[in-house]
């Protein structure tokens, strides 16, 4: 019988193990009209930012669980004049030129230190069905930016998001 007692305890913790932890995000955006979309699937959420400005800004915080081990950033955008991923140490900054073929740039600095470093990452320029494209996306196309670690981790409360499109409306 003790036997017995000892193979449900070690069930019940396994059980408990591998429960997954809900995640739960609070997205607001700073423009009624500008939208930021999410979708978690296992450990990755993609955020997809639709603005008719052009320009605009939007908090992610973290409501419940943890962050995602990856953030999925696509902004439905014509243009990347500029934009910024930050916490309150970490600052993701890119654009890709409208001109000169496009250049894309992208930094990762530390927030009140000099210095720039590689983000370990890239702006991947896609159509509406997601393949990739040269130049600048058509309609329906996006900008895709997948989030480095160093702006997740630590005690991370939320996560500020701005944006500046070029083609501005």
């Amino acid at each position: 019988m003790r036997t017995l007692g000892l193979l449900m305890s070690v069930f019940v913790i396994s059980l408990v193990t591998t429960m997954k932890e809900t995640t739960t995000l609070d997205i607001k955006t700073k423009k009624p009209a500008d939208q930021v979309k999410m979708k978690i699937e296992n450990d990755t959420v993609t955020l997809d930012v639709l603005s008719q400005s052009g320009i605009g800004s939007a908090t992610i915080t973290l409501a419940k669980g943890k962050w995602p081990t990856t953030v999925v950033l696509r902004l439905h955008l014509s243009g990347l004049e500029s934009f910024a991923v930050f916490n309150s140490k970490i600052k993701l900054t890119g654009s890709v030129l409208s001109h000169s073929g496009n250049t894309k740039r992208l930094y990762l600095t530390e927030i009140g230190k000099e210095g720039e470093w590689e983000p370990g990452t890239e702006i991947k320029v896609l159509d509406s069905a997601g393949k990739p494209v040269k130049g600048l996306p058509d309609k329906g196309g996006y900008f895709e930016i997948t989030l480095p670690k160093a702006l997740l981790e630590g005690e991370l409360e939320s996560l500020e998001l701005k944006w500046i499109d070029f083609y501005r409306g």
